[in-house]
């Protein structure tokens, strides 16, 4: 059986204060949206189905939002605003359905200084994540998971 503490990774202090901080000023349908497709793996389309919305609106809003983030974490590297910059900012989320993933991956590959703006939008999504609270399972759940994860490597 493996060892049942697991290794404990801590992402840098000032990135995950900030994030939380620029996160925690938005409303709480803004984290929402954030939360459903950072933590719940939910596109656009999804959400719109579920809230009755467009999926236009959800993408509007949940583009805005993001790009509103990154204004506050990256003042000096604010990129241009617009539909590129929503679209770039929703792939770096995943939050796009296959076909509109395919039409941005495209334009990256052929639009070079738009892959920097690509990358500062994934590293926010990346920071997102590493905002997760840290939370210790019951005994009994870990003993499961580490059970699980032996069964796995065997």
């Amino acid at each position: 059986m493996m060892n049942p503490t697991p290794a404990r990774w801590s992402p840098p202090a000032s990135a995950t204060t900030s994030t939380r901080a620029a996160f925690e000023t938005l409303a709480r349908r803004q984290q929402r949206l954030l939360e459903a497709v950072v933590f719940e793996g939910a596109t656009c389309t999804q959400l719109a189905r579920a809230s009755g919305a467009t999926a236009t609106d959800i993408r509007h809003e949940l583009g805005a939002t993001m790009l509103a983030l990154y204004a506050q974490l990256a003042p000096a590297d604010r990129a241009e605003g617009g539909a590129v910059a929503a679209m770039l900012v929703l792939r770096a989320l995943d939050a796009l359905d296959p076909d509109e993933t395919e039409l941005i991956d495209v334009m990256l590959l052929h639009r070079p200084e738009l892959q920097r703006i690509y990358a500062g939008y994934e590293d926010l999504v990346g920071e997102l994540c590493a905002c997760v609270p840290r939370i210790t399972p019951a005994p009994r759940v870990l003993a499961q998971l580490t059970d699980a994860i032996d069964d796995d490597a065997n």
